[in-house]
């Protein structure tokens, strides 16, 4: 291309770019809620990174927490965030 050339998309172009935009967002990790918590936050009580991953591993392992993937707020970075599981009763 000569210098000053200008790009230009077609309507095809601008369409599968907006279907792909539409696409990736619809697959973004949702944010932290309120009631969860990342090993880092519990490391942070001064146990340690290792024990808290520990502790929160078992606890899913045993049913007693839930675990999913989020963008941690304060960095936007994907982390696992650790929540009590909900029991339901059978009718």
């Amino acid at each position: 291309m000569g210098k000053g050339m200008k790009v230009t998309m077609n309507a095809t172009a601008q369409d599968l770019t907006a279907e792909l935009l539409d696409a990736l967002a619809s697959q973004a990790l949702p944010t932290m809620e309120a009631d969860e918590i990342t090993a880092k936050m519990l490391a942070d009580t001064g146990i340690g990174y290792q024990r808290a991953t520990d502790l929160l591993k078992a606890k899913v392992a045993s049913g007693e927490m839930t675990c999913r993937a989020v963008y941690s707020p304060d960095s936007q970075r994907k982390v696992i965030a650790y929540r009590k599981a909900t029991t339901q009763k059978e009718p």
